[in-house]
């Protein structure tokens, strides 16, 4: 018998438990593991559905001894079956990411801005955020139209900030 939620039974759909309903829907489904890579154990980080469907999201690899070198990702992936398109190791936590047309922006918990090629993954460009000569350190990006990001930064500041193509 599955949980319920406004007189509705809730089933994990793969695994055949109970499971919870979100907003508006009769209940959720496991659609594939967290990593990319079979047997690795992750920790979550942000992520998003781009324009076309897919799934990009970022997450770093359990390591009792910390964060390891190449140890956080960013992926790039089908909702239909989780396959992975493309990863991007980094070796700093994501702290905010999202997508633009062609573009992924991620932001790190070093102060840095990474834009990836939605399609490849490529890095398209790097830059660290600094308000005048003071580094920020980015914890919530979004995409506010055509080249321009709202970032909002650990100090508590909100920023518009043009993106050079």
């Amino acid at each position: 018998m599955g949980g319920r939620r406004g007189g509705r039974s809730v089933r994990d759909a793969a695994a055949g438990r109970p499971g919870r309903a979100g907003p508006g829907r009769a209940g959720t489904r496991r659609l594939f593991p967290y990593s990319p890579v079979p047997g690795e154990v992750c920790f979550g980080g942000p992520g998003v559905e781009s324009a076309d469907g897919s799934l990009v999201h970022a997450g770093s690899v359990y390591d009792g001894r910390g964060l390891q070198p190449g140890g956080s990702f960013v992926v790039r992936r089908s909702l239909s079956d989780g396959v992975p398109d493309w990863v991007f190791r980094a070796d700093r936590y994501a702290t905010a990411l999202d997508t633009a047309a062609d573009a992924v922006y991620v932001a790190y918990d070093s102060g840095e801005i990474v834009v990836l090629g939605l399609g490849d993954g490529a890095v398209r460009g790097r830059q660290h955020l600094t308000v005048g000569a003071v580094s920020a350190v980015p914890t919530a990006l979004t995409v506010a139209g055509p080249g321009r990001l709202v970032i909002g930064t650990g100090d508590g500041r909100v920023l518009l900030c043009s993106i050079g193509r």
